[in-house]
């Protein structure tokens, strides 16, 4: 099936990620051949008819950060507010992600400021609907916002926040990026 072929080619791009140090800490991806075949795979998916709008608007999420990936700006967005005009109106966590991932695309636009208002919208609607497993990354993003504009005690100050609330949570996984931030930032402070 087609869904599951996508799936599969999401996750190994996903596995592919890492934080570059040269370029404000923004995702990369190490291969770009499988990251343009994901892609295509995507493209291909939305081509077929389907039923189910979660699926489709989730597909749509997926497709945008992977254009988000590869630089194409406008293509990111598009989808992504697909998926967020799709999530809002019901809310809860497939809504949070996507709010998330669209302040991370408005931020790679260089719309700075939009891109802080939405993290501040995002942050506040995990506290008014209990969803605050996703503050700690809501935090990560903001930091790399403030990061980007040089506002480099504000990233550190989100960042912070960040590590601490993953700390906390004993997140292994999730403290990695965390750690390099803050350690990324003590490098610029130098």
């Amino acid at each position: 099936m087609l869904i599951n072929d996508f799936e599969q080619r999401f996750q190994e791009v996903r596995q592919l990620i890492f934080i570059d140090e040269n370029d404000f800490l923004r995702e990369k991806c190490s291969d770009t051949d499988k990251l343009y075949a994901a892609l295509r795979l995507g493209d291909s998916l939305l081509l077929q008819p389907t039923t189910e709008g979660n699926l489709k608007y989730r597909t749509y999420r997926k497709i945008s950060y992977l254009n988000k990936l590869v630089g194409c700006f406008a293509t990111s967005l598009y989808y992504i507010k697909e998926a967020l005009d799709y999530f809002e109106p019901e809310g809860g966590e497939e809504y949070i992600l996507t709010l998330i991932h669209y302040g991370e695309i408005i931020k790679h636009t260089k719309a700075y400021e939009k891109a802080i208002d939405v993290f501040e919208k995002t942050l506040t609607y995990c506290n008014e609907h209990n969803l605050q497993q996703y503050e700690d990354s809501i935090w990560q993003f903001k930091g790399k916002c403030y990061l980007e504009q040089g506002d480099v005690m504000n990233a550190e100050r989100c960042f912070y926040r960040a590590y601490t609330i993953r700390k906390k949570r004993n997140d292994k996984v999730m403290l990695v990026p965390s750690e390099k931030a803050l350690r990324y930032i003590g490098k610029i402070k130098r």
